[in-house]
């Protein structure tokens, strides 16, 4: 049975992360969870945390105790829950990340996407696709954050999960089924054929569509009657992250689950294309 109780939230101070912060206490709050705030940095000095007027350079003890107080500062405006923790590691973002989710048994990362502050790359592509690739745990990521109405993504009311042919979409389609129920949200299943054209009115395209249309169909009812989850399947055709995108604009998604495997497995060809469609997708992602 999936859980939800831990969450981690790493942050590097940006504007991303301060939109963000409202979604991560909304799904904290959803399941009772724990929050862990990580900064990660490398020798980091604040300008607006280190006192610029006292003499000589900030000791380390120093720099670190502006860094915890600015980390607590960010803690105090955005979330009220005594459950909210603030860590800070020294090192590579991303390791930093992948250890805590390991060490910590967290159930979700959450971290923006979208916007990089003026320090290092903590939410940016190199970043986000070593935690997606490594992580233990699902990713909740946004690329466009900033065009989101914060107030109505602090509720999933429709989502929509990708599917693909690899081993592990039985798994996946349970575990966004059972984070559909927790929000009494409609959940959607999609699956892209990147083969079929839906624009083409060519006679012998045609004909290759309505084949794979019949196959696609038919395997992905049977892997959803498998997995227990009966829901309505929409089947669409073109580049993946391009129709998925789409796709959730059209269905009014709040939220897009897809699949994540693992680094030591063969990837299907969703998998290979996930940052094109946590860059490309109108909401939040949820990497599995």
């Amino acid at each position: 049975m999936p859980r939800l109780k831990e969450i981690l939230f790493p942050i590097d101070y940006s504007d991303a992360c301060d939109r963000a912060a409202p979604m991560v206490a909304a799904v904290a709050s959803r399941f009772s969870a724990g929050v862990t705030v990580l900064h990660a940095e490398s020798a980091r000095v604040s300008a607006e945390s280190v006192d610029l007027y006292s003499p000589g350079s900030p000791s380390p003890s120093e720099v670190r105790d502006a860094s915890m107080r600015e980390l607590n500062r960010f803690i105090a405006r955005h979330f009220t829950s005594p459950a909210v923790n603030g860590m800070i590691q020294e090192g590579d973002p991303a390791q930093a990340i992948v250890a805590l989710t390991d060490k910590h048994a967290c159930d979700l990362v959450m971290m923006p996407t979208h916007g990089c502050s003026p320090f290092h790359p903590l939410v940016c592509g190199s970043v986000t696709a070593k935690v997606l690739h490594e992580a233990s745990c699902p990713v909740w990521t946004s690329a466009h954050i900033a065009s989101t109405d914060p107030q109505s993504a602090l509720e999933y009311r429709v989502m929509i999960c990708a599917v693909d042919r690899a081993c592990d979409s039985e798994d996946l389609l349970r575990w966004a089924d059972w984070f559909a129920r927790q929000y009494q949200a409609t959940l959607k299943i999609v699956h892209v054929i990147p083969a079929y054209d839906e624009t083409s009115q060519n006679c012998g395209e045609l004909e290759l569509a309505r084949y794979l249309l019949k196959v696609s169909r038919s395997d992905f009812q049977r892997l959803m009657t498998k997995a227990g989850v009966e829901k309505e399947l929409l089947l669409r055709g073109g580049n993946i992250a391009g129709r998925l995108a789409e796709t959730a604009r059209q269905q009014n998604a709040d939220l897009l689950i897809v699949g994540r495997g693992h680094v030591q497995k063969v990837l299907g060809r969703l998998r290979t294309v996930l940052l094109g469609i946590i860059r490309e997708s109108p909401c939040p992602v949820i990497s599995v």
